[in-house]
This record gives C-alpha cells, sequence and structure tokens, in this order.
C-alpha cells in the first residue's frame, strides 16, 4: 500500500466521523439506538467517509506529480 494511501485513509478516518457527526447525525442517532435506516442513509454515511479520502489522496497525487516535474 503506497504512503499516499496510508495517508488518505488516516485523514477518512479522523475526518470522516467529524463529518458524518456534524452531517448525518440523525442517521447516526437511529444507529445508535438499534433503528434501521435507509438504504440512502448508509450510502451518505458511506459517502461521508470517502470523500476526505479521495481528496486527500488526489491532492497528494498531484504534489508527488508536481515534485517529479521539478
Amino acid at each position: 500500500m503506497s504512503n499516499n494511501v496510508k495517508r488518505a485513509l488516516r485523514t477518512a478516518l479522523i475526518v470522516g466521523p467529524i463529518l458524518a457527526l456534524i452531517n448525518q447525525t440523525p442517521l447516526l442517532w437511529r444507529l445508535a439506538h438499534g433503528q434501521s435506516i435507509p438504504l440512502l442513509g448508509l450510502l451518505r454515511i458511506a459517502l461521508t467517509f470517502t470523500v476526505p479520502f479521495l481528496v486527500s489522496l488526489f491532492s497528494a497525487t498531484m504534489a508527488d506529480r508536481s515534485r517529479s516535474r521539478l
């Protein structure tokens, strides 16, 4: 696994829960109380973690490319 992927995973594991708490509180509240949530809700929570991962990975990859061109 590349350093960029490891860094992106760490970022997603730190930023993802924060964003989930901010943006998906009602869904998380339902999950915490054993209630079911719709499939779209699960998708929203998954995307809440996926977006920081992809942004971090993209920016690290672009930085590596920029450095290699110098």
